[in-house]
């Protein structure tokens, strides 16, 4: 149930009577020049007819271009518009839209009507990436700062890291995320350390259980490994790796196993490495934990950082040998009694029970997804994204109002109102409807 910007910019000038879009008859040049005659069919025979309108580029090499156009000749249909010159589209012919109102002051507008809105429209959100007693953040591999950069996850060389969501190449739930990192040498690793979770300061002194799904381009080749160091005058290094042993094939996933592992204490470094032994090679990783069952606080899922959690269940039985590994875990046990905080940087869950790696399902509402290009979608459709684009023309006259002269601030008022109305009207019947909280007990 998504829809692309270009649709729902479409949407906005078709509804506010503002909609021209052609092909060029002549490709674009080293010029200022837009030609179409196409124009002719709109333009009345009247030169100057397009001046001070916008013309934005949908395609081809100037794809996102958005020019004022300062001058038109209705002979041929030339727009002389303002800016550099057009980069050379040699034989391709570009379509462009042409609006008195820009693309980029459209789409603000679509992204202030979805955040004002954020009551009424949103995504609904199920997630089971978070696994009670986890002391790792982002063990699912969904926090990317690109899709070559994880959040919470470093490479110690110059290995290459990957965003995957092909079902085939995830060990999550469906439409989850995996990591597929290739080494750079026979001592490169991904690692989690103190200082991208500083929480895992907690763990020193105590005896953890570590496990981690993964899928080597090699046989044999990844493991797990828990490194620490102490401080100076006691500095003793620890290298907990995962046994070998086990025969984890090429090109399948198989579970790496690290149990009862006790850390020294009075720790300086604590990294928890995801380790191929072959340079140059890939595993695929998914489904980290480091366990310690009095862990209470969990970092939300990204997708909860902006969001709002409704309900929360806890795995009650499974299928697999380790609860966190059921792909469609069967029985959920409501919790109550959570909250969520911020620490300044992130949002939080307070769970108040022990656990020992079942899988945490939190259901609940997050914005939708920001359009910052012309084929982006946000998740929004059928009577939802009439509520969206009847708003979206409320904030586009609106917003029009803080840079318009005199004269045009009581046009532009009528229609902000005329709007406003509508989609005032639309917030009774097209809203979404949010899961219901579950109410705080004792």
């Amino acid at each position: 149930m998504s829809t692309p910007a270009s649709t729902i910019d479409q949407r906005v000038h078709q509804n506010i009577g503002d909609w021209t879009e052609v092909t060029l008859t002549t490709a674009l040049t080293a010029s200022v020049a837009v030609i179409s005659t196409s124009l002719n069919e709109y333009d009345d025979a009247n030169d100057d007819h397009y001046n001070g309108y916008w013309c934005y580029v949908t395609n081809f090499a100037n794809s996102t271009k958005d020019r004022k156009i300062y001058d038109y000749t209705t002979t041929g249909g030339s727009c002389a518009v303002r800016g550099a010159n057009f980069a050379t589209d040699v034989a391709n012919k570009a379509t462009v839209r042409i609006y008195r109102y820009s693309y980029t002051s459209t789409i603000r507008a679509i992204n202030d009507a979805m955040r004002e809105l954020s009551d009424h429209l949103f995504r609904y959100i199920d997630d089971r990436s978070l696994i009670l007693g986890n002391a790792i953040w982002d063990g699912h591999f969904e926090y990317w700062t690109s899709s070559s950069a994880l959040t919470f996850w470093t490479a110690s060389s110059a290995g290459t890291q990957l965003a995957v969501t092909a079902a085939a190449s995830t060990r999550g739930a469906l439409g989850s995320t995996s990591l597929k990192y290739t080494t750079a040498s026979t001592t490169d690793w991904m690692y989690q350390s103190l200082t991208e979770n500083p929480r895992l300061q907690g763990l020193q002194g105590k005896s953890v259980s570590g496990y981690v799904w993964t899928m080597p381009e090699t046989a044999k080749d990844p493991t797990l490994v828990i490194y620490t160091s102490q401080a100076a005058g006691s500095a003793t290094v620890q290298t907990l790796q995962s046994s070998t042993a086990t025969a984890r094939e090429a090109n399948v996933w198989s579970l790496i196993e690290h149990d009862n592992q006790t850390l020294n204490d009075d720790l300086t470094t604590l990294e928890v490495r995801l380790y191929s032994k072959s340079s140059t090679k890939y595993s695929y990783w998914d489904n980290c934990r480091i366990i310690d069952s009095s862990i209470r606080e969990y970092l939300l899922p990204e997708v909860f950082q902006d969001g709002d959690v409704c309900q929360v269940y806890i795995q009650v039985s499974g299928d697999a040998d380790k609860y966190a590994d059921d792909i469609m875990p069967k029985t959920w046990e409501p919790i109550y009694n959570w909250e969520t905080f911020h620490n300044g940087s992130y949002k939080f869950i307070r769970i108040p029970m022990q656990g020992n790696g079942q899988q945490i399902r939190l259901v609940g509402t997050s914005p939708l997804t920001e359009l910052t290009t012309f084929t982006g979608t946000t998740e929004v459709d059928g009577k939802y994204l009439d509520l969206l684009v009847a708003y979206s023309c409320y904030c586009l006259f609106r917003n029009e109002m803080g840079v318009a002269s005199s004269q045009d601030t009581e046009r532009l008022q009528e229609r902000r109102d005329y709007w406003w109305a509508i989609a005032h009207e639309l917030m009774r019947t097209n809203r979404m409807v949010a899961p219901p909280r579950f109410m705080r007990i004792g």
